[in-house]
């Protein structure tokens, strides 16, 4: 018995009139142990949470030989059989599952109106013309650049939220790839390496304000507060997106004990109880840094 873990991105394809599905997921057992190997993957597109056949199943699409790692897979529905945007012409779609020729993982999920998905299922964005924060053009709006879906900011700004990569301009991931490995990925070239660069005449500039991308090497992130206040927030607050915190230690005392005494007898004017007192160090261990566990990654910046 399988379960899964579930995600979706919709993005439009070369032809106009077609759509591609991006799927990505986990494939756990029933111990909810990732499950690995090669598997034959089905996507059922409906129009209905659990009605089966025609004129509810609106595309089917499988994949053999689909590899996972620790259960982790990803397919795109519309790679092999044409989805065409048609089909997202109504007010839900739901999404079912089959792994090797077994029943559906568990209920069907359905499609989330994210702004692409909203496109995807027939909300028709223009190709607006005007002027971010026109009258034609309020903030918030939403168009269609020809290749991306695009918000018209609070500077007044057209800035890209996703287009074939997914991920809205900011996104930060984490790889196992070197930069040029990167960038030769579909959609590499809207990311940089999270060095300090400058990103000059970017999305990501414009949309925030920063020329320069952070430099994340040799660091770890942390999560900003946002309102956070159960005791396990930064001590240090609300922190500027991109701040840097140097290394520190939490403000702590070391108990000593065992102070020395003499005592001297028939010393003439020295006898008596001496305390002795002073300081020492202890032997050094340890190696160069204080750190966690960790693993070495590259971080990536998005900005177009």
């Amino acid at each position: 018995m399988f379960t899964g873990i579930l995600a979706f991105a919709l993005v439009q394809s070369a032809a106009a009139a077609d759509v591609q599905l991006t799927h990505q997921g986990r494939l756990l057992d029933n111990l909810g142990q990732a499950v690995n190997g090669s598997h034959l993957l089905t996507i059922v597109l409906y129009d209905d949470a659990t009605a089966t056949g025609a004129p509810h199943e609106l595309h089917t699409e499988s994949f053999t030989g689909v590899d996972t790692d620790s259960g982790y897979f990803s397919v795109t529905v519309g790679s092999t059989t044409t989805l065409d945007s048609s089909v997202f012409g109504r007010p839900n779609i739901w999404v079912g599952v089959q792994v090797d020729g077994a029943p559906e993982l568990g209920a069907r999920m359905l499609l989330g109106q994210t702004p692409t998905a909203a496109w995807s299922r027939g909300v028709t964005l223009p190709t607006v013309a005007a002027g971010c924060g026109s009258a034609a053009a309020p903030t918030g709006s939403l168009r269609w650049s020809g290749s991306a879906v695009e918000v018209c900011d609070p500077n007044d700004v057209w800035s890209s939220i996703s287009s074939s990569g997914g991920s809205p301009v900011g996104t930060v991931v984490a790889s196992m790839l070197t930069p040029a490995q990167f960038a030769s990925t579909p959609g590499g070239g809207d990311w940089v390496l999270a060095d300090g660069q400058s990103v000059s005449g970017t999305a990501y500039a414009t949309l925030t304000g920063n020329t320069t991308a952070p430099d994340l090497r040799g660091m770890f992130l942390r999560g900003r507060n946002e309102g956070r206040a159960d005791g396990q927030q930064n001590p240090d607050g609300e922190l500027a997106l991109g701040s840097y915190q140097a290394d520190q230690f939490d403000s702590h005392v070391h108990n000593i004990s065992g102070f020395g005494t003499v005592q001297l007898h028939n010393a003439g004017s020295q006898s008596g109880t001496y305390i002795q007192s002073g300081s020492r160090n202890t032997a050094a261990s340890g190696g160069n840094e204080t750190r966690s566990r960790n693993v070495t990654v590259n971080y990536f910046l998005r900005i177009n």
